[in-house]
């Protein structure tokens, strides 16, 4: 890993990480404790940047061999995802990830995900106390979802602007 700390003026922190294993990954994701099982060998290794400022974390993550994991979103933290690429096969909860899908993640949700390789997604992690605020920045607005609550939102106009 190797952290780049951003301009003095900006207080963002920018972490670059390619790692063959998923202790690695597990700990370069940010603003979640991931558990990670490798499920096979892969042909090439994950790459995730992550950039953190205060609350907020930004991931994006490419997999580069096959793994299971499990996460527990904490107890006041939204979790929005794009998916990017998602191989056949690829599934967050019960859902089978497609290209351009955001799913968001309410407080205290469970995730269990079959990330193959291929997988390209970003995610961001936010109070649920400023998820307003950064809708409202975005120039939409999102629902607060329910705790222990994982959806796919519709894909609309509004969706692709949020991913």
């Amino acid at each position: 890993m190797s952290p780049r700390q951003g301009g003095p003026s900006d207080g963002w922190t920018v972490t670059r990480s390619v790692v063959d294993e998923v202790d690695g990954y597990s700990k370069s994701v940010g603003g979640v404790e991931i558990e990670a099982v490798r499920t096979a060998a892969g042909a090439r290794p994950n790459k995730v940047v992550t950039a953190l400022h205060d609350h907020h974390a930004l991931s994006s993550c490419s997999v580069g061999f096959p793994m299971r994991s499990r996460t527990t979103t904490p107890d006041d933290i939204v979790i929005a995802a794009l998916i990017k690429v998602a191989p056949k096969g690829s599934r967050w909860c019960d859902i089978e990830l497609r290209a351009g899908s955001v799913i968001v993640y309410g407080p205290r949700t469970e995730h269990t995900a079959v990330n193959l390789p291929g997988l390209e997604f970003m995610f961001v992690t936010t109070p649920i106390s400023l998820l307003d605020e950064r809708a409202d920045q975005l120039g939409s607005r999102l629902n607060t979802p329910q705790a222990g609550h994982v959806v796919e939102l519709e894909k609309t106009e509004r969706t692709r602007l949020l991913g």
